[in-house]
């Protein structure tokens, strides 16, 4: 399970247990990792702390964890800085030179479950949700350190930043597209706080067309990249968990019966794999509407166009056929490799390129809030 989702799913169970969840809330310059990933910390046997996620590419876990220790039964949050911009082994002696400084809030999850908890149900179910955290406080009457409220996209809300003001900015946060940022807020007459803003986006889902031998590649691979996985296939021998275990749901479905069938499965991106003209064609129909953001066809451009000329469609611009990026992909694990690589670039915006020939931040830059 990627590390997003194993995040979601131990924090939406967390329950009034003991524990501690560390976030990213700012980073400036090049870090492995953006501001809202999380890593939360369990106790374990001996108290040794059990954690799930990443916050690095392991750098910064051990020190984090380290801390988090002394808050796993309850204390006041911490706010850490990691300045990394260090060359060579002048950081701690361990060579890191990430060449960035990268603030972490770690919270208590007792005295009660964090609204983050809430959030993490909500992304669970499908909804984006935004949680707002107060980092540092100045001045008098202001809220204090780690008053906090999570609201989901439309609009319901718990907990609170302690001050009517800043649980509006909040709220209208919510509906705004943007990066997880930090921002001071100045309180007129009182002081200032620096909010977190944690835009947290529901895990966007792959709904896969077929059932067949090259299908479970693809189910493995969207999976382990945090993907949700629903299979559509009227083959119900085929639809088994043995086969197919990275998928949330398995879903034997006529392709004549999808306008039914289908009602409340989530499509962010879809990809037809059946192997059978007539059923790609239901298919094809059927998905002209649905404002897929990715849609891959299997097989050569010419087989993808006779389809649309039967069904005089205009091709969708989500569409990709022949799907995948173009790696050199020759066995099922390889072409399953290139066709979730692709979904994932379109999902996140990208072209697939490669890295070393791009022009600007390889992460969306976090923007401040106008206020």
């Amino acid at each position: 399970m990627a590390g997003e989702q194993a995040v979601l799913r131990a924090l939406a169970d967390v329950g009034a247990d003991p524990g501690a969840l560390a976030t990213v809330a700012h980073v400036d310059g090049s870090a492995y990792r953006r501001e809202g990933a999380q890593m939360l910390i369990l106790p374990g046997p001996a108290d040794a702390p059990h954690t799930v996620g990443l916050l690095s590419g392991g750098c910064l876990e051990d020190d984090v964890t380290a801390h988090a220790r002394d808050l796993l039964h309850g204390g006041p949050p911490q706010l850490l800085r990691y300045d990394l911009r260090a060359d060579g082994d002048d950081l701690w002696g361990l060579g890191l030179g990430c060449n960035g400084v990268v603030d972490v809030l770690v919270q208590s999850l007792l005295p009660g479950p964090l609204p983050y908890a809430a959030a993490a149900r909500w992304q669970l179910d499908g909804h984006d949700a935004l949680v707002a955290t107060v980092m540092e406080s100045e001045g008098a009457d202001v809220p204090a350190a780690g008053a906090q409220i999570a609201i989901r996209a439309d609009g319901e809300a718990i907990g609170g930043l302690g001050d009517a003001h800043l649980d509006a900015v909040a709220l209208a946060a919510a509906g705004e597209a943007l990066p997880s940022h930090d921002d001071w807020l100045e309180l007129p007459g009182r002081g200032r706080v620096r909010v977190f803003f944690d835009h947290c986006r529901a895990p966007a889902s792959l709904v896969i067309f077929g059932a067949g031998a090259d299908v479970p590649p693809v189910v493995a691979a969207a999976a382990r990249v945090g993907l949700r996985v629903f299979v559509v296939d009227h083959r119900r021998a085929l639809l088994t968990a043995e086969r197919l275990p990275g998928a949330e749901r398995l879903l034997p479905v006529r392709p004549e019966d999808h306008e039914a069938g289908l009602i409340g499965v989530p499509m962010h991106a879809a990809l037809i794999m059946t192997h059978n003209f007539q059923s790609d064609e239901h298919i094809l129909r059927y998905l002209a509407g649905r404002g897929v953001r990715y849609l891959g066809a299997l097989g050569p451009a010419a087989r993808t166009e006779r389809l649309l000329r039967r069904e005089s469609l205009t091709a969708p611009a989500a569409l990709h056929g022949p799907v995948g990026l173009d790696i050199g992909a020759a066995n099922p694990e390889e072409i399953a490799l290139s066709i979730v690589a692709e979904a994932l670039a379109v999902l996140h915006g990208r072209h697939g390129g490669h890295l070393k020939d791009a022009s600007g931040p390889i992460h969306a830059t976090a923007q401040a809030l106008p206020r």
